[in-house]
């Protein structure tokens, strides 16, 4: 298990606190992955477990609940490059509901940020490299770590000490108390599948409490209240709420991309063509979004007879020798969103829909765009179209990386440039291999560093 419980165990009570400290006071234990959210040391001591009080931990994680476990990094695109360092997210807002510091500033707590992936759930554990913390200058906590688990795992350590927190207060009914008992009752209690709990989720996703919408910008409770049932939990609406854009301008664009959809007649990926020959396309099995990109990648040129070594051919003539299909390549995406590419299936096969190529010629950032909706088409497009965007979560990441492989295959990449740089500048190299892969430099500098890293 990446995500295990915490462990809690009843602690001797400091003088002179609040009853509600007193009762949840305990020493806790939480690890994570490899490492301990609560490992600390200082010039005199080191230990795996801190003596705090549960109750304000407790309140933070059911206030931002579905923000924890729905809501992703707010980070910049890192275009071809794993972006594994890129998960700082740095505004003040986004913090407040992710990091367990910010439960209450006046404990010893780590800064354990929580967040979604998308598909699983994120926990980063940043040491205190330096700085004082400021409840107990002389101790640091050690452990920096980044582990993935899966949402369930993530629910089960959270609702623990939640659970066990709220054992302890049964005899109080103080209105801080009251108001936890309630959020966590809601919580627990909602059917998952309820147009409740999908609302929640979607709220989550856009980092807003669903039970606070009169703080919310004007117009976005009624977008969400008028959806559909069942169409907020879709793939596609959780591309467009894990936008980088403005809360504000999310209604306008969801309708627009809607209408292109529509328009262009963009569903789901037929059953069929992932049977018999083209059974090489069903999902296969990897452990990071970027090992499976990579692992398509792959797939796709060994089942085009494209070798490593080659530069690829128009994605139509190496989707067609792959598996017999047709792709249609439309440039007709105006949308004022961080969507490189829409992509689905249509009655002549694989419809991908990009940006204009104002030089009239299919550009190579293009080409890069187009490789991404193709791989949404091919392995995402189960329930209709997707949308190639900036997020951080496992899609994204998996369709950036396959692209990256699929235009210029890392290993190749840094032998290519391995050997250049024996008589020129690095630089100057990798340049020379990316002209003849026919991509943009800094993509193959990118998989030129993800190689050399052994990614």
């Amino acid at each position: 298990m990446s995500i295990a419980p915490p462990h809690i165990e009843r602690q001797a009570v400091p003088d002179d606190i609040a009853e509600v400290e007193r009762l949840t006071w305990c020493r806790l234990r939480w690890p994570i992955g490899d490492g301990s959210a609560t490992r600390v040391r200082s010039e005199s001591f080191e230990s795996d477990s801190i003596a705090i009080p549960l109750v304000n931990v407790a309140a933070w994680i059911v206030e931002n609940w579905w923000s924890i476990l729905y809501e992703l990094a707010r980070v910049s695109d890192a275009g071809t490059q794993e972006d594994s360092g890129g998960l700082d997210s740095h505004a003040p807002g986004w913090r407040s509901r992710h990091s367990l510091r910010v439960a209450d500033s006046s404990l010893l707590l780590p800064d354990l940020r929580i967040f979604s992936s998308g598909r699983n759930v994120t926990w980063q554990l940043r040491a205190d490299h330096g700085q004082l913390f400021r409840a107990v200058p002389d101790v640091r906590f050690v452990d920096d770590t980044l582990t993935v688990g899966s949402r369930e795992e993530s629910v089960a350590s959270l609702g623990e000490l939640v659970s066990w927190t709220l054992s302890r207060l049964t005899n109080c009914d103080g209105a801080d108390v009251s108001n936890i008992r309630e959020a966590w009752d809601f919580i627990s209690r909602t059917p998952s599948r309820s147009s409740q709990a999908e609302f929640c989720r979607a709220a989550g996703r856009l980092g807003l409490d669903p039970h606070d919408v009169e703080s919310w910008p004007q117009g976005i409770c009624e977008w969400l209240e008028e959806a559909p049932a069942g169409t907020l939990d879709t793939a596609f609406s959780a591309d467009i709420l894990s936008f980088s854009n403005d809360v504000t301008d999310l209604p306008g664009i969801d309708r627009a991309l809607r209408a292109l959809v529509r328009d262009s007649g963009l569903r789901e990926r037929p059953t069929e063509r992932t049977r018999g020959s083209d059974a090489s396309i069903v999902r296969p099995d990897s452990t990071t979004a970027f090992a499976l990109g990579y692992e398509r990648a792959e797939r796709l040129r060994w089942d085009a007879h494209v070798d490593s070594t080659e530069r690829l051919p128009e994605l139509e003539r190496v989707l067609h020798a792959a598996y017999g299909q047709r792709l249609v390549h439309h440039q007709r995406l105006v949308v004022p969103a961080p969507v490189s590419a829409a992509a689905g299936w249509s009655s002549d096969g694989v419809d991908v829909i990009t940006r204009p190529d104002p030089t009239g010629q299919r550009s190579r950032s293009r080409r890069f765009a187009l490789a991404r909706g193709l791989h949404h088409a091919l392995w995402l497009c189960d329930e209709g179209a997707r949308l190639a965007t900036d997020a951080a979560d496992d899609d994204q990441r998996a369709s950036r990386a396959f692209a990256a492989e699929l235009l210029a295959p890392r290993r190749e990449v840094f032998r290519l440039v391995a050997e250049r740089r024996k008589i020129m500048p690095e630089i100057d190299a990798v340049a020379e291999v990316a002209s003849l892969y026919d991509v943009d430099p800094v993509l193959a500098r990118n998989q030129f560093d993800n190689a050399r890293a052994g990614r």
